[in-house]
């Protein structure tokens, strides 16, 4: 795993280099610092995006020390053979459930990477996510079990949300990410609703005729709001969990997306962000966007979100605190019960789950686990925000 500190000092040399400028200190890089930077790359999810961008300049692309060359090469080769595999289980996934009658969104990464980017494989990730109806999930189960895809049975926490995993004949894994609401978070999770979202979405024709996704503003609220859930909430890169508000990958996500907006986009952009209580969360997306990897945003747009309607409980998710932010997401949940099961499944999750988190550690080791989990947990936050 990436230190958070090593990870954090290679950001802004990253971030320059997604726009286009060439740090000295990464020309001169030696074995030890080139191999961080590889793995800050990849954990920040832009590999592929750099091979990408420089390889296709021979002189820029020469100048980089070679243990960065050919590690980049390496992850960006070995995702372009994943999306291949990847792209065709997803169109026939979509095909068995639109002939089951299961209308379904494509959320994030894998919309964003068939409508936005040049390459697919270029916008790293592990799953895709869809969005459905809550009253489809049985439904959906079925049809995707009749395609080899099988369903997690373990205890993820707090979510609404399930996980459905396939082998290939090739021995690649694919993973779909399917949701009943817009987040796990319950902050977010009514961020706007199934309808609201399927009438505004979009097609997505490189996935076949049965893809969709979010409408490009919703798709930037929605980009900007899943930055904040993950201010408390690790992401994942080769199993290792990471905290890190500014990924750069989400940024550039944000970056594409405003790209494409109008006048009128923007205009509407706001005014949802305003209504939903999300204003602050979504100006600091998009100041982060600006300053690291080179976006763009209206001045009027900046100073619109700068003001908003009312008081934001989501705001305080910005500070510094973990403590905080997890203050916010308990008085989220709905009523004794839900905050009861909130503190339960962050701090005791179920057997299953542990079982399976801490692979090959006997039943009995129970209670020193779930030790563990607690005082992990603190101690990563806290070096994360301190």
């Amino acid at each position: 795993m990436l230190p958070p500190e090593s990870l954090q000092r290679r950001t802004p040399l990253i971030a320059a280099l997604l726009r286009g400028q060439v740090p000295e200190f990464v020309l001169r890089a030696e074995a030890d610092e080139a191999s961080a930077l590889a793995d800050a790359c990849v954990v920040h999810g832009v590999h592929g995006m750099l091979y990408h961008q420089f390889s296709s300049v021979p002189k820029q692309w020469a100048a980089l020390p070679l243990l960065l060359r050919e590690r980049l090469e390496y992850r960006a080769r070995t995702d372009m053979a994943w999306e291949l595999a990847h792209k065709a289980e997803l169109t026939a996934s979509l095909s068995a459930l639109a002939d089951a009658g299961v209308n379904v969104l494509i959320l994030k990464g894998t919309a964003l990477a068939y409508s936005l980017y040049p390459v697919a494989s270029i916008r790293s990730r592990g799953d895709t996510d869809l969005l459905v109806r809550a009253d489809d999930v049985p439904v959906l189960c079925d049809a995707l079990a009749r395609l080899g895809y099988e369903r997690d049975t373990y205890s993820q926490g707090i979510g609404y949300e399930v996980n459905l995993t396939k082998k290939d004949r090739f021995g690649l894994v694919h993973v779909l990410d399917v949701h009943w609401r817009l987040s796990s978070s319950e902050v977010f999770a009514a961020l706007f609703d199934w309808e609201e979202a399927r009438r505004m979405s979009i097609a997505v024709p490189a996935l076949g005729v049965h893809a969709t996704c979010l409408g490009q503003v919703h798709a930037l609220l929605h980009a900007c709001v899943h930055r904040a859930v993950h201010f408390l909430s690790p992401y994942y890169v080769d199993g290792e969990p990471y905290l890190e508000r500014n990924r750069l990958i989400w940024l550039y996500d944000i970056r594409l997306l405003a790209s494409a907006f109008g006048a009128a986009d923007w205009s509407m952009f706001v005014d949802l962000a305003r209504a939903r209580g999300v204003s602050a969360l979504c100006l600091d997306a998009l100041q982060a966007a600006v300053n690291l990897v080179g976006a763009a945003a209206p001045a009027e747009t900046i100073v619109a979100l700068a003001r908003p309607k009312r008081s934001e409980i989501s705001a305080q998710l910005l500070s510094d605190s973990a403590w905080r932010g997890a203050w916010v997401e308990f008085r989220a949940q709905r009523g004794y019960a839900a905050r009861a099961k909130f503190l339960r499944d962050l701090l005791f999750p179920d057997r299953e789950y542990m079982l399976r988190k801490y692979p090959g550690q006997p039943a009995w080791l129970l209670p020193y686990l779930y030790l563990r989990r607690v005082l992990g947990g603190v101690h990563r936050r806290m070096r994360h925000f301190r």
